[in-house]
């Protein structure tokens, strides 16, 4: 689900500024399943200290990083749920993308050895 901006002149969907304040915040809602093969790699490191003979206490670290998803161009129903074509006289095709994503994460574990 998307939502316009609240002002006008912030879209630049038309020049027309009575469409643009037409369509000022409104919403789209698509349904479709985006697919991409996204490369990515991680980083793990991690220690265990020995606190006595079957008892250790251990941290990890972990680093993640994949590239950007970028969709395959689909052609996605507009505002008021008309189809892409309506008002430009052609299908318009959509392709979704985010930017690279990353994160990391710390654990702390306890162990026991039977």
């Amino acid at each position: 689900m998307w939502k316009r901006n609240d002002d006008p002149e912030r879209i630049s969907t038309f020049a027309d500024p009575l469409l643009r304040a037409s369509i000022a915040g409104t919403t789209t809602i698509g349904d479709a399943r985006l697919t991409d093969v996204l490369t990515g790699y991680q980083l793990l490191a991690g220690m265990d200290y020995r606190l006595r003979e079957p008892v250790a206490l251990g941290v990890r670290f972990r680093w993640v990083d994949f590239s950007e998803f970028r969709s395959e161009p689909l052609p996605w129903n507009q505002l008021r749920s008309h189809e892409s074509s309506v008002g430009r006289g052609e299908t318009i095709l959509y392709r979704m993308t985010t930017d690279a994503s990353r994160f990391w994460g710390v654990s702390l574990n306890l162990k026991y050895r039977f």
